[in-house]
C-alpha cells in the first residue's frame, strides 16, 4: 500500500474526529463511546478475497472479525499533523489466536500508524502485533532493520485479554525508522487489522480506544471577540503555564471584502512593550505583528491580553462574521525568550460578530428594538443599579455604552446610565454597538479618590432606639456634576434601613435604590438629573435615607462600592474626582440621656431632635436646671413662628416635645429647614430641623 488517496465508501454514521492545534488531544475511539457504526470516518478493506468480514460494536468495543484466509483492516487519514511530538496509543484484544507453526496462523492481529508525505504517500509504518506465549518465530519488543521505513513492534499478550501500546512519534522515527526524514512527515495514517492464512481460520480483534495525544501546551495564543457593531474589535490574548515570553511575532488574516482597515494597539497587559506592524498586506487581507518586551524583561506565568485591533465593517458586508486566522505572512509565528530561543505555542482563530444594534438600545429585554427611548434609559439604569443582569447575548455589549468614544469600558456604572439618557435626549447621536463584548474582570472601578474637586458626605446623626431618624447625604458640588451613585455600609444590629427618599432640590431626578443587602447592612443608591442637566456649584441635600434605631451604640456609614460602585458623573457622562465622607449615627436610648446627665441637669441645653430630618414626628428634648419661665418655638427660615411647642413655667428636669410638622392652625408645613428655640432667664439655643414630605 504506497499510497491511500484512492476515495473509499463508507457507511453514513457519525463518528466525530478532529485535530485541533490548540491542546491536540483526539481519540480516534472512545472507551464506551463508540456509535453503532463506528467504522464511519474510517475506510474498511477487505483483501485477498477475505470471506463475510466483520465490523461492529458491541456494548462500546469495536470488533472485527474475519473468517477465511484474506485481510479485514480499517484506516482513518490526518492529513495536517500540527506536531509530531504525539503519542499514538491503542488499547486491544485478539480473540481465536493461533500460531500454527509450518501450516499457518488465524487472527494475527495489529494496530499501526503510517506516515505520510505532503502528498499523501506513506512513507513508512509503526505496527503493533499480538502474538500468544507460544510463538516462537518472532522476539518480543521491537524490529527494524538498520535504515529501515518500517518497525514492527511484537507483543506478548494471550487470548481474551486486552494490551495497552502507545509510541511517541518523535521518539519513534529517531529510534526506530532513521529511513524516515521526520521533517517529510505531513500526516499519519492509523490502521486496525486482522489477517488470517488458512481457508477455514477464524480472527477477531476488539478494540477499545485508539488516540493521538499531544501534550497540553504551555502557551496558547487566541483571538477573542470583544466588540462589534460598525466597527468590529478584537483581542489577541495569551496562556502561558510557564512564562520566560520575551518577543512575539504573527500574521493574521481576514477577509477584505468583510472587514478592512485594521488598526492594532498593544494590549491592557503589554503597556510597557514595542509594538511593530506591517500593513503592506493589508489591503489583501494580511496583517503583520511583532511585539517585544525591553531586553532582559519577560512574563510571568497568567494570561495576559497582548494586543488589542478594530476593524471597519466594509458597507457591503452581508456575513454575521468574520473570521481572524494566524498566519506566517508578512510576519511567521514565533515566540522568543530573553536568549532569542524559539517557544512552542498553539494559536487559535477567532470568529468576530458583525452586527448588534445600538448602545444603550436594551429595551424590551433579552432583544433590542434599533431605538433609544426612556425604556432604555431606565434599563440601563437597574443594571448600573445591579437590580438586573445584562445576561442576554449583545445585552451585556448595548448596556456598556460609556465611555462613548470606547463604546464602553467592560463595566456598567452610573456613567452608562447617563450615557443612555444622553442617546435617550438625542444629545448624541445613536451609535451602533460595540466596545467589550464581557464584563471586565477584577473591581468594577479604582478605589474612590481621597482628594477631588466634589465632596460627598453623610452628615452625623443622633436618634434613640425604636425610633426613626433620617441621614442626610450631601455633595459639595463644583457645577458639573449630573449624576451620583454610591453605596452605603453601616452596622445592621444598630439601624434597620427603612427607605431613601430625594431631597428637595432632587425631586425631579431619577433614583435607583437596591436593597437586596440591607439586612447586611449595604444599600446602593444612584440619583441623575435629566440629560444635560448639572448641579449648581455650592453644597447640595442629595438624598433622604430613614433609618430605625434598634440598639443602643454609634455606628459608621460609609461610602464602599458595593451593590453601586462609587461614581460621580458630568453631564458627558465622564467621571468627576470626588472625595466620600464617612458620617457617624449615635443610637441612644432615654435612659442613657438621664443616666448621663442625670435627674437635675446643671444647664440649661436643647438637644438635637431625633429623628431628624423626620417625615411624621420629631421629638425634641431640652434641660432645665431650675425653676424657669421658659418658651420652645419653632420657626420657619425666614424667622415667622410657626407653631408654639411649649410655655410657661418649668422645673428642674428633663422635658421632650414633640412637632408633627403642622403649623399653629393644624395645618401641615411645607418640606424644608425650620428653626427650634428655646428661651429662659436670658438663655438661647437654636437647631435646625428639616422636615420632609
Amino acid at each position: 500500500m504506497n499510497s491511500l488517496r484512492s476515495p473509499i465508501t463508507v457507511t453514513a454514521a457519525m463518528l466525530v474526529f478532529s485535530l485541533a492545534n490548540h491542546g491536540l488531544a483526539t481519540e480516534l475511539l472512545m472507551n464506551g463511546d463508540f456509535s453503532e457504526d463506528w467504522q464511519v470516518g474510517w475506510a474498511q478493506v477487505a483483501r485477498d478475497g477475505a470471506e463475510n468480514p466483520e465490523v461492529a460494536t458491541i456494548d462500546g468495543i469495536a470488533r472485527l472479525r474475519l473468517a477465511g484466509s484474506g485481510q479485514l483492516y480499517l484506516w482513518q487519514r490526518v492529513d495536517e499533523l500540527p506536531t509530531l511530538d504525539v503519542t499514538f496509543r491503542v488499547n486491544f484484544k485478539p480473540q481465536s489466536l493461533e500460531h500454527l507453526a509450518g501450516i499457518g496462523w488465524a487472527g494475527l492481529v495489529y494496530a499501526g500508524i503510517g506516515y505520510l508525505d505532503s502528498e499523501g504517500n506513506v512513507m513508512g509504518f509503526t505496527r503493533f502485533y499480538a502474538l500468544d506465549c507460544f510463538c516462537s518465530d518472532y522476539l518480543i519488543g521491537a524490529q527494524a532493520e538498520p535504515k529501515s521505513n518500517s518497525t514492527n513492534h511484537y507483543v506478548e499478550v494471550s487470548s481474551n485479554s486486552w494490551t495497552v501500546q502507545e509510541v511517541t512519534l518523535d521518539q519513534e522515527l529517531r529510534t526506530h525508522l532513521p529511513g524516515i526524514d521526520s521533517r517529510s512527515v505531513q500526516g499519519v495514517v492509523v490502521i486496525l487489522g486482522i489477517g488470517n492464512s488458512k481457508d477455514h481460520s477464524e480472527g477477531i480483534l476488539e478494540v477499545d480506544l485508539v488516540s493521538l495525544t499531544g501534550p497540553d501546551p504551555d502557551r496558547v495564543i487566541s483571538i477573542s471577540d470583544s466588540g462589534h457593531g460598525s466597527t468590529v474589535a478584537a483581542s489577541v490574548d495569551l496562556n502561558t503555564t510557564t512564562g520566560g515570553e520575551n518577543a512575539i511575532g504573527f500574521s493574521l488574516t481576514f477577509d477584505p471584502a468583510v472587514i478592512q482597515s485594521p488598526q492594532i494597539t498593544l494590549g491592557r497587559d503589554l503597556a510597557g512593550a514595542t509594538l511593530n506592524v506591517n500593513t503592506s498586506q493589508a489591503a489583501s487581507g494580511r496583517l503583520g505583528v511583532a511585539l517585544g518586551l525591553p531586553a532582559g524583561q519577560y512574563l510571568l506565568p497568567g494570561t495576559y491580553q497582548i494586543a488589542n485591533i478594530v476593524f471597519a465593517v466594509t458597507p457591503q458586508a452581508a456575513a454575521e462574521f468574520a473570521t481572524i486566522d494566524f498566519a506566517d505572512q508578512p510576519i511567521p509565528r514565533e515566540v522568543a525568550d530573553v536568549r532569542a530561543e524559539s517557544m512552542s505555542a498553539d494559536w487559535v482563530s477567532g470568529s468576530l460578530g458583525l452586527n448588534a444594534g445600538y448602545e444603550a438600545d436594551v429595551s424590551p429585554r433579552p432583544l433590542s428594538d434599533n431605538r433609544c427611548t426612556v425604556a432604555d434609559w431606565t434599563q440601563v439604569g437597574r443594571f448600573a443599579a445591579a437590580l438586573d443582569q445584562a445576561t442576554y447575548g449583545d445585552e451585556f455589549q448595548r448596556a456598556d455604552c460609556a465611555p462613548r468614544a470606547m463604546l464602553g469600558n467592560g463595566r456598567i456604572t452610573t456613567a452608562d446610565w447617563v450615557q443612555a439618557g444622553r442617546y435617550v435626549s438625542a444629545l448624541d447621536p445613536l451609535t451602533p454597538a460595540g466596545g467589550p463584548a464581557e464584563y471586565a474582570s477584577g473591581k468594577l472601578l479604582a478605589p474612590a479618590t481621597t482628594a477631588g474637586t466634589s465632596v460627598v458626605r453623610a452628615v452625623d446623626l443622633a436618634l434613640q432606639t425604636g425610633q426613626e431618624g433620617v441621614l442626610t447625604i450631601q455633595m459639595e458640588a463644583q457645577g458639573t456634576e449630573n449624576a451620583l451613585g454610591f453605596s452605603l455600609s453601616y452596622n445592621p444590629s444598630v439601624l434597620r434601613f427603612i427607605k431613601v427618599a430625594p431631597a428637595s432640590g432632587t425631586v425631579n431626578a431619577a433614583l435607583q435604590v437596591n436593597t437586596t443587602q440591607s439586612t447586611t447592612g449595604q444599600i446602593g443608591i444612584a440619583l441623575a438629573l435629566s440629560a444635560g442637566s448639572s448641579f449648581q456649584a455650592g453644597i447640595h441635600d442629595i438624598v433622604y435615607v430613614s433609618f430605625m434605631g434598634t440598639q443602643h451604640g454609634t455606628t459608621n456609614v460609609s461610602f464602599g462600592d458595593d451593590p453601586i460602585a462609587r461614581e460621580l458623573v458630568d453631564v458627558m457622562a465622564a467621571q468627576v474626582d470626588a472625595t466620600y465622607l464617612t458620617g457617624v449615627i449615635t443610637v441612644t436610648s432615654e435612659t442613657s440621656v438621664t443616666e448621663t446627665i442625670g435627674s437635675t441637669p446643671n444647664s440649661y441645653s436643647l438637644l438635637p431632635s431625633f429623628p431628624n430630618p423626620f417625615n411624621g414626628q420629631t421629638t425634641i428634648t431640652y434641660l432645665v436646671p431650675a425653676p424657669s419661665m421658659l418658651r420652645l418655638d419653632v420657626y420657619d427660615a425666614n424667622g415667622s413662628l410657626i407653631h408654639r411647642l411649649a410655655y410657661g413655667e418649668h422645673q428642674p428636669g428633663i422635658y421632650t416635645a414633640r412637632w408633627d410638622g403642622t403649623d399653629t392652625a393644624s395645618r401641615s408645613c411645607a418640606s424644608g429647614v425650620y428653626l427650634c428655640r428655646l428661651s429662659a432667664r436670658g438663655f438661647t439655643q437654636v437647631r435646625k430641623i428639616t422636615l420632609i414630605r
